[in-house]
């Protein structure tokens, strides 16, 4: 009896596989560090072939775990950071190592690359042009690398490379490609000129087949059941970009609704049915349910400025649940401390660095805390005022998932800082679960991603807004603008 679903979510901090039954609950999950590689400063890589022997562990490792039969697994879904560039040569082996999304080595091309070409692409493809769109590294290499660009045959997302290793087949899907600047997102098809513009016209013919996410892409091979411990025939669905994935675990399927996840990145998103060219969004791109386009603004100014507080400078001194103490002991007139969560990157495509305002002799590392945690609400909400700035229609709802999610304070203040409702799901391995609903679709248990996203995903807790703080976090939104404006 085929009673269960296998997610395999690779991103550039962990690399996880979780098993779920039918209904949505977690059998077990394993979970490997994901190793980057930087030769450079600017660069960051990953060796496909250690890659995917990670894929390889995490997948014995949750099976061991669980004690599940592979032979009771009915399908698997697989989904992947985004961006970057895993180049194979003409035998589907690796040319040297994949680029990361973090990869920044094409910065200075980006400002150098002519504004005429970058506003058609960005009518084309519906989002900018950065410097870790496969696109870019590509023209980089033709430049820098001009050998291992001639022996360039294949190019694949991080999803893509690990489709081919389960399978042996090339395939792609409609929101990784769709997100990466090589798809034009109005026919949702690749487009000759895209590439003629970026400067690659030899690259068009090199990226795989678009299915969509639930579309079987092959099944398991007998080499790489060996090799995971699965047995070979099990179908393998073409998966989604990680962001996608995980809004979907989430529960994101209907227009009116807004997605935050606050991990490393700062995610934001809503879906509908139209088109639109981001005037001061990230991006367009085609949803999970390929009839949908998700609307994206995003930056890396989430819960990963938290985790740097506590371990650089309070040297792990707080724990999270100290914390969850800590921010359960103010209210937003408390603390007159505005945080920018700036460590990492800027909220426009800058890094002007972080900073306190206001801070006082009488400040201690608790209102650093509260002011951190707000900063890092503040930002979400700006994102999601971007989306609204759009046109994208006003929702009351606001499904919140990644780190943060799990602190109880911290969602009823993200609740208070939007004034919506904040509804958290209840599995927290999310991007999994969206692999595994796609799964479900694609081995035919489900006869739509509806139907699977109501059986498999669940609500944990609803936070309501307090109407009481709005006026006081409205004020100290404002100031908090007015400072990212001084920067």
């Amino acid at each position: 009896m085929k009673t269960y679903l296998l997610g395999i979510d690779n991103g550039l901090t962990t690399t996880k596989a979780v098993l779920y039954d039918l209904r949505g609950a977690q059998a077990g999950v394993a979970s490997l560090t994901t190793r980057l590689l930087s030769a450079r400063a600017g660069w960051s890589e990953i060796d496909l072939r250690e890659q995917w022997e990670t894929c390889c562990a995490v997948i014995r490792q949750v099976i061991a775990a669980t004690g599940i039969a592979p032979a009771e697994i009915a399908a698997i879904g697989v989904s992947g950071y985004g961006n970057g560039a895993h180049v194979l040569d003409g035998n589907g082996q690796p040319l040297g190592n994949g680029i990361t999304s973090m990869d920044h080595r094409a910065l200075e091309m980006v400002s150098d690359f002519p504004a005429e070409a970058k506003a058609v692409l960005q009518k084309l493809t519906l989002q900018g042009v950065w410097d870790a769109q496969p696109g870019m590294l590509l023209r980089w290499m033709k430049i820098h690398q001009p050998e291992r660009y001639r022996q360039v045959k294949v190019v694949l997302l991080c999803k893509d490379w690990l489709q081919f290793c389960l399978t042996g087949n090339l395939s792609a899907d409609y929101t990784d490609s769709s997100a990466a600047g090589v798809m034009n997102n109005l026919t949702k098809a690749y487009d000759q000129e895209i590439f003629d513009l970026l400067g690659i016209p030899e690259m068009y013919g090199s990226l795989p087949p678009v299915l969509d996410s639930h579309g079987v892409s092959g099944k398991v091979t007998q080499s790489a059941a060996e090799q995971t411990g699965l047995i070979s025939g099990i179908p393998v669905v073409a998966g989604m970009f990680d962001v996608a994935a995980n809004s979907l675990g989430a529960g994101l399927m209907q227009p009116g609704q807004f997605c935050a996840i606050a991990g490393t990145w700062n995610i934001n998103i809503a879906i509908g049915q139209q088109a639109l060219t981001p005037r001061k969004i990230r991006q367009c791109t085609v949803y999970a349910d390929s009839d949908f386009y998700a609307y994206v603004d995003s930056s890396a100014t989430s819960a990963s400025n938290l985790e740097w507080f506590m371990q650089r400078v309070l040297c792990q001194s707080c724990g999270y649940d100290e914390f969850e103490r800590i921010i359960a002991r103010y209210a937003p007139e408390d603390v007159d401390l505005i945080f920018l969560p700036l460590v990492y990157s800027g909220l426009r495509n800058d890094a002007p660095g972080a900073m306190f305002a206001g801070l006082r002799n009488y400040h201690g590392r608790e209102e650093m805390l509260w002011a951190i945690a707000e900063g890092i609400g503040f930002a979400h909400y700006y994102h999601i005022r971007n989306l609204l700035s759009e046109g994208i229609a006003p929702g009351s709802t606001l499904i919140f998932t990644g780190g943060a999610s799990q602190n109880q304070r911290w969602c009823q203040m993200f609740a208070d800082i939007t004034q919506m409702r904040v509804t958290v799901p209840e599995s927290d391995q999310t991007g999994a679960l969206g692999d595994c609903i796609m799964a479900g679709v694609g081995a035919g248990i489900f006869s739509t991603i509806a139907q699977a996203v109501k059986e498999m995903v669940r609500t944990r807790a609803v936070y309501e807004p307090n109407p009481e703080h709005a006026n006081a976090y409205q004020r100290k939104y404002e100031r908090f603008v007015e400072l990212l404006e001084q920067l």
